[in-house]
């Protein structure tokens, strides 16, 4: 399983013929005061499964981190995938709404996927003081 695509979002949803419509990619957020809620956000996940591939249950781990280490959010799922015949690539699109997405200081985050133990991906996030 590979992570193809992902992104932070303001929304995002899932086409009927199974695409992605994603609005407001960010990779800052600001605020005026400290510890600050951002939001609605959408996390959009898309992964790529391919040939051979024989778990049929996949662990997705989301971790928004602070650059010392501290942690923001960490989410774990499962995601149960069909059997993918030998000479077929299939996708699973991921959206994970956030009504509230709090961030204690100003400063750099991590966007962090694991998926079965295996960093996929990071993507950095800045979060700035806003002056008023």
């Amino acid at each position: 399983m590979q992570l193809e695509f992902c992104a932070l979002a303001d929304h995002a949803n899932e086409t009927v013929d199974g695409g992605l419509d994603v609005f407001g990619i960010s990779d800052s957020l600001s605020g005026t005061s400290f510890p600050v809620s951002v939001g609605p956000k959408s996390l959009v996940l898309r992964l790529r499964l391919e040939a051979g591939d024989q778990r049929y249950t996949h662990t997705v781990l989301v971790l928004i981190e602070e650059a010392e280490g501290g942690r923001v959010l960490e989410i774990e799922g499962k995601v149960p995938v069909s059997r993918v015949g030998l000479s077929q690539t299939s996708h699973l699109n991921r959206i994970l709404a956030f009504r509230d997405l709090r961030f204690p200081r100003p400063g750099r985050y991590g966007l962090r996927v694991v998926v079965d133990g295996t960093d996929h991906r990071v993507i950095p996030l800045q979060v700035l003081r806003e002056d008023r």
